[in-house]
């Protein structure tokens, strides 16, 4: 989970469950916003690659969240191992790990 805070300002992210089995409907990705912004998540794998972009959207201040179902972009399953889901906002940066299990 990843925390910032500043004044009247919060940004946050996290997922669960952790380690993630498809099977069991994918990982909740929860963010939160402060204020109206870009946002960005992206599932990238170890190497850097991009997987899947879950989100690339304008949001208003709030808490939401999405899922990842353990696919790339075209649909397909991706193998077990570790990725990366990235937030980015204007103000923003974070990145939570998620370990994949088939």
């Amino acid at each position: 989970t990843a925390t910032v805070g500043a004044g009247r300002a919060m940004w946050s992210l996290a997922s669960r469950p952790n380690p993630l089995r498809p099977e069991q409907a994918g990982a909740e990705i929860e963010f939160t916003v402060a204020g109206r912004t870009e946002v960005t998540i992206r599932v990238l794998d170890m190497s850097g690659r991009l997987v899947r972009v879950i989100l690339d959207d304008t949001r208003d201040p709030g808490h939401y969240v999405v899922q990842w179902d353990g696919a790339n972009g075209a649909g397909e399953p991706v193998a077990s191992g570790v990725y990366f889901c990235c937030l980015v906002t204007s103000e923003f940066r974070a990145v939570e790990r998620l370990v994949l299990i088939r």
